[in-house]
């Protein structure tokens, strides 16, 4: 079951094979999208750790990382951006 967020979503975690996907998203317009959440993206084990289970999802809904990182970028699709700027859309 989802829960209720203020942004009208319904979040869950998920599980692909596994790897865990931090939040599951459901938005007002039922489309889904997939979220992980890290410090930084800097060190490449834990940059591998985030995307894995992204790149596991096979649809076509967004894929984002979100981290206090600066510095931000699209890998294979997925969307990595910073903390600040996604809280203030």
């Amino acid at each position: 079951m989802g829960i209720k967020e203020r942004r009208g979503c319904q979040i869950w975690i998920g599980k692909i094979g596994g790897y865990e996907v931090d939040f599951i998203v459901k938005n007002a317009s039922n489309k889904f999208e997939y979220y992980q959440v890290t410090w930084s993206m800097s060190d490449p084990k834990t940059a591998e750790r985030e995307i894995r289970p992204l790149k596991s999802i096979k649809d076509n809904y967004p894929k984002y990382i979100i981290s206090t990182d600066v510095i931000t970028a699209e890998v294979e699709g997925i969307e990595h951006i910073n903390i600040v700027d996604w809280l203030l859309q």
